[in-house]
């Protein structure tokens, strides 16, 4: 039985325990030919295993480190060159002995991170990564100037993969911005061999958002086996910064913040299946059908679930005229009572609320709006859902409309709240910023320009009757109507009065315009390097709840996701490996 060596637990961590490089089925092949012949040197043992089609990709320097650790360190002194021609004509097959040790670590940290990168590479995660990052650097490489060098363009595919991880893993080591790889402990050399200082990660970051590498990886993210409906939700991230940027909805310390809106969408079984990003201040209603009609094109979904952000008769149409189904919830100041519909009862919810399915009462509104409505009674207030019927009935019944609704909060809302615990979501990755028009401005301009607009409509219209009112001043005055006369003029003087309104209102309005000045400029986020990390961190979130499913099915785990991922990877415990499984 071999056993490792307590003294050198630098060895283990550098050796065995970086799989992709040197795998279970090739430390059997390499211990069979030590055992054989123990003073064979190491070179000797790299091109035998590459003569025998398993090249091994560790160095001759890492594979002296495990024969140390192996106890079948060759003696000191100058060894003599091997026939390999010998050596395979003499070799036998020496009959494998079942759970025969490799390998023991009785004091491994965190050791749920080690089963779970186990798992992953059992998977073939990092291989489906690397082939992304590679057809990225190959992209980059035919359409650029082959004189534009960085270092990322020459990563041999071991560092590719192992940096890949360092990002991939730093949230479950507690680790948000990429400065703390510096200044917090972390378990990173015991799960692929070595430790990264926070400037080379910044700079392997720097090197995928240079190869945009983030649009790429977005193929990740779609299951084989994607769900029947979509829910979409927004999540926004505040930016601080000096410079005059876009802000929309997000407040922090009583104030209105620049920073990023991000729109995620998951399938019904939770998975995070797609992700756009885009300045605060854009509304999710300008971007959300060619949002929905990109996830039915890539993941074959049609059917969203959405908030009332896109609460709007318009993009009810929308949806309609895309062959699109949507469901989402009235606003409250878009009813008065259950009487505003013409309903029916269909059944009870699981908390006893009576639901009504039904129509607008008002036939012209009935007609103008397509929309079939599920009205929840709880008693104390109403809860209107509306969707597309057609499309909907087909996957589900209408008294089933409110529960599918609610369970967005579970699938994103709570989703959210875990990954800005464990997954880094808060966390804002990359400072650049491209210039653009002031947005804010035009908008405002767009808006004084239409009621400048109208305001010369009105007094266009004002003037005609100025004009027609004198007209009937001046018949009056020719036929010397006593009585018609003043009151004719006294209609007269109001339709001025009108006029100078209407003139001061239109002056009004070209200040406001010149306050604005001329076309100004506004940043916006360079969101590359935000989006392969947001990337990432959905991706870790999909396959932490795959590796929780698996967990609870085999050990009946009585204990929720929150707390899984607060226990599990905190732990310490032992690794030992046999030469027919790991344990």
């Amino acid at each position: 039985m071999l056993t490792a060596k307590q003294s050198k637990p630098s060895a283990v961590n550098q050796a065995l325990l970086l799989r992709h490089k040197f795998t279970v089925t090739q430390q059997e092949k390499v211990l069979k030919i030590l055992k054989k012949d123990p003073g064979i040197a190491s070179s000797v043992v790299i091109k035998k295993m590459k003569k025998d089609h398993d090249p091994l990709r560790i160095t001759e320097r890492h594979l002296n480190r495990i024969r140390v650790l192996w106890d079948l360190s060759r003696g000191k002194g100058r060894p003599k060159l091997t026939d390999l021609k010998k050596i395979n004509s003499a070799e036998m097959e020496e009959p494998k002995k079942k759970n025969e040790l490799i390998v023991v670590e009785p004091h491994l940290p965190n050791i749920g991170l080690q089963l779970f990168d186990e798992y992953l590479e059992h998977h073939d995660f990092f291989t489906k990564i690397l082939h992304i990052l590679k057809n990225s650097i190959e992209d980059y490489s035919e359409n650029d100037n082959n004189d534009d060098w960085f270092p990322l363009l020459s990563h041999r595919d071991e560092t590719l993969i192992s940096r890949f991880q360092a990002l991939f893993y730093a949230p479950l080591m507690h680790i948000g911005k990429l400065t703390e790889f510096d200044s917090k402990q972390n378990c990173l050399k015991d799960i692929i061999g070595k430790s990264y200082h926070s400037s080379t990660l910044t700079q392997f970051l720097c090197g995928l958002e240079r190869v945009d590498a983030g649009n790429n990886m977005l193929g990740l993210l779609i299951p084989p086996d994607t769900g029947t409906f979509c829910y979409i939700d927004g999540h926004m991230i505040a930016f601080w910064s000096k410079e005059s940027m876009h802000k929309g909805k997000i407040t922090m310390l009583r104030r209105i913040m620049s920073g990023s809106n991000a729109l995620v969408a998951h399938d019904d079984k939770g998975r995070a299946i797609y992700i756009e990003y885009h300045p605060p201040d854009i509304h999710m209603t300008s971007v959300i059908v060619d949002y929905c009609k990109h996830i039915r094109d890539s993941a074959q979904i049609e059917l969203f679930i959405i908030d009332r952000e896109v609460n709007s008769l318009d993009i009810a149409l929308e949806f309609d005229r895309n062959g699109l189904g949507l469901m989402s919830m009235l606003g409250k100041n878009q009813y008065k009572s259950l009487l505003d519909w013409k309903h029916h009862y269909i059944g009870v919810q699981k908390d006893g609320s009576k639901t009504y399915s039904g129509q607008w009462l008002d036939e012209k509104k009935r007609q103008e709006d397509p929309r079939h409505f599920v009205i929840v009674d709880t008693g104390e207030k109403l809860l209107p859902y509306w969707g597309n019927d057609t499309l909907f009935s087909n996957c589900t019944s209408l008294i089933e409309w409110p529960e599918l609704y609610a369970e967005r909060t579970e699938i994103q809302e709570n989703a959210f709240k875990r990954m800005k615990s464990h997954g880094a979501l808060e966390t804002n990755y990359g400072i650049k910023k491209i210039l653009g028009p002031d947005r804010h401005q035009q908008r405002a301009n767009e808006e004084l320009q239409s009621k400048l607009e109208k305001n010369e409509e009105i007094e266009q219209k004002q003037l005609e009757e100025i004009d027609a009112q004198k007209l009937k001043v001046e018949e009056s005055k020719i036929k010397n109507h006593p009585k018609m006369l003043p009151i004719r003029e006294n209609k007269l003087e109001e339709l001025e009065i009108k006029l100078e309104d209407t003139k001061l209102k239109e002056q009004k309005i070209k200040e406001g315009i010149e306050k604005n000045g001329p076309p100004k400029e506004r940043a916006d986020r360079d969101f590359r390097k935000q989006l392969i990390m947001t990337i990432r961190t959905l991706c870790l979130e999909n396959w932490l709840m795959a590796f929780f499913n698996i967990l609870s099915q085999n050990k009946n785990l009585n204990i929720g996701l929150d707390g899984f991922l607060n226990v599990f990877f905190n732990r310490s415990g032992s690794y030992y490996e046999t030469t027919s499984k790991i344990i």
